[in-house]
Order: C-alpha cells, then structure tokens, then sequence
C-alpha cells in the first residue's frame, strides 16, 4: 500500500555518514503522524526522528528554526507525513490549527513535503485554494481484477506457501477476495494472513473463499489462538 511504497523511496536514499563532514545524512525524512496530533507534538515527532538535538521546554513552543537548521545540517531533502489523516479525527479549532501548520510547512522548513493519507484529508486539500496548490492530489488506485493483481497473488503465494496450493489467481477466488477487501493492498494481505492461519488450524492447509473474511473480526481469531502480533508474523 501507500505505506510501502513511501517507506521504499526512503530505503532508496538511506541514511549515511558523510565521510567529509563525519555528519549523519539523511535524505529522505518519514514520519508517522500520532493519532489525536497537535503542532507541538508533530513538530517534537519530526525533530526526534530527525535526531535533532535540542532542549524542550514545556512552557515554551519549540521554534521552527530548530526544525529547520537541524533538517538542513542532516541533509534532508524530502520530509513524508504518512497518516496525516489522522488530523481530520480532532475537534474542529484544532484540526483548523493543524491545517494550517501543514500548509505552512514546506515554507518553514524550506522542503519539499509528501501528504499521505486516506481520502478523509482531500476535502482539507481540496478546500483550501493555497493547500491545493502546494499539494496535488495523487490517488493510488485499487487492485482490479487483471494480469497485475495476478502477478501480485502468485508473487504471494510463492513467498508464503501452504502444504497444498490455494490457487490464490483462480479468478473465482480472486473475485472473493476483492469482494472482500475493496481491492486495498493492505485488507488483500490482512485478509490472507487470517485464512492462511484458519487454513492451517483446521488442517485444510489451503486458502478458501470461506476463510477470507475471518480477518474482519480479530477476536473470532482469538479461537485459534492468534492476535494481531501473531498475524503479522505470518
């Protein structure tokens, strides 16, 4: 999903020592947005991903200039905000507020900004002319019957086989699954991992339409003695 693809353009650039300088570069700066985010907590989350050292002072708001001198001294030339729509769950002043740090932040920073998130924050882009200018919308389509979707389900069923082959491209198979998950990647492998564990449980030892929707209902997985740590080890 959109969170792999932004965490692969970060393992393009990766971080390294500057042989010169001896100072720590890092090019691409990803940071995850908290839930329930204010300015001052988003602003500390950039600055310690960024291992950007400072003094924080409770009473007093922690100055963009620290922001920006540090991203400067790393290198920084790309920052990535994932699960930025987690802004529009606050109450209304703060999301305002919170709006309006973003838009204003490639500014303050002098960098360029990636917005990544879940169509709740387009009617936030989409109603702010100077936000809409700053950060065109790009959607990331989802997964459709065809020869992709089919290269992708056997790529998966490769890396992660059963005992017995579930046919994952069978088209009356793919059908349930996208029936099942809307096409979104990360429902497509949430929902596979579950019906490979209950395919395991039960000894069937192969995916089938049945098991696809066990993923819905993480303490129905519970029966068979497994949670969510347990199925992102699968």
């Amino acid at each position: 999903g959109k969170t792999h693809l932004l965490r692969r353009i970060e393992r393009r650039h990766p971080e390294r020592e500057d042989t010169a300088t001896k100072r720590h570069i890092r090019p691409v700066l990803y940071v995850q947005v908290p839930a329930g985010p204010t300015v001052r907590t988003l602003r500390r989350t950039l600055i310690d991903e960024a291992n950007i050292p400072f003094l924080d002072h409770p009473s007093r708001p922690l100055p963009e200039s620290v922001l920006r001198r540090g991203l400067a001294a790393a290198g920084t030339e790309l920052i990535v905000l994932d699960e930025i729509h987690n802004i529009e769950h606050m109450k209304w002043d703060h999301r305002v507020l919170m709006r309006d740090w973003v838009r204003c932040l490639s500014n303050s920073t002098q960098r360029p900004i990636v917005l990544s998130g879940t169509e709740e924050f387009e009617s936030a882009i989409l109603g702010d002319r100077q936000m809409a200018s700053r950060y065109p919308i790009v959607r990331l389509p989802r997964w459709a019957a065809g020869q992709d979707l089919t290269a992708f389900l056997q790529a998966y069923e490769r890396a992660c086989p059963l005992r017995l082959a579930s046919h994952l491209s069978d088209p009356q198979l793919m059908r349930a699954l996208l029936d099942e998950t809307d096409g979104i990647t990360d429902s497509i492998v949430r929902s596979l991992q579950a019906a490979a564990l209950v395919a395991i449980r039960e000894g069937t030892e192969r995916i089938i339409p049945d098991y696809l929707c066990w993923w819905r209902d993480p303490p129905l997985l519970t029966h068979y003695g497994a949670g969510d740590d347990e199925l992102e080890l699968l």
